[in-house]
């Protein structure tokens, strides 16, 4: 019996959806070309799988996983209604990035990492709401970012930070 290593699945995605996209690439079938972000979210489960089994439980790997699974799914929305909307979502990013670093933290129990994305999560929703209801409030984006910048600066050492 073959057993599988840790990124054949993928080789394999990779080799059996080749001849859906040549069909498409030629003409023979329309509308294939929709279902790329399943790609990177299979890298990015895979990654964050990865992250989760190994004895050491790598923080980055697990973040950059879940990062690269949300922006994959983001993706599939944009698929569906339009990627001009990008041009008003794009604070997701910022969100996503955030979250990323709030599941990181939880594989290596870092304090400091949480409230990074809590902050980062925080600054994406309101860069949503500035981008979304009225530019003129872009001031408070950097507000925002001070107060996030006090707060880890200002970690009290007890509670985890090494200085």
């Amino acid at each position: 019996m073959i057993k599988l290593k840790q990124f054949d699945i993928l080789a394999i995605v990779l080799i059996a959806c080749t001849p859906l996209l040549l069909l498409e690439t030629f003409g023979i079938t329309k509308g294939l070309y929709k279902i790329w972000p399943i790609f990177p979210f299979i890298f990015g489960l895979g990654s964050f799988v990865i992250a989760l089994k190994s004895e050491h439980r790598s923080p980055i790997m697990g973040g950059i996983g879940v990062f690269i699974l949300l922006c994959s799914i983001f993706f599939f929305y944009l698929n569906i209604i339009s990627w001009s909307e990008l041009a008003t979502l794009w604070p997701v990013f910022v969100i996503f990035l955030g979250l990323s670093l709030i599941i990181g933290s939880y594989l290596n129990k870092s304090i400091v990492v949480r409230i990074s994305g809590i902050g980062s999560s925080l600054l994406g929703i309101a860069f949503a709401f500035v981008f979304s209801i009225s530019y003129s409030f872009w001031p408070l984006t950097m507000a925002l970012l001070g107060i996030l910048i006090l707060i880890i600066n200002h970690y009290p050492k007890k509670l985890g930070r090494k200085e």
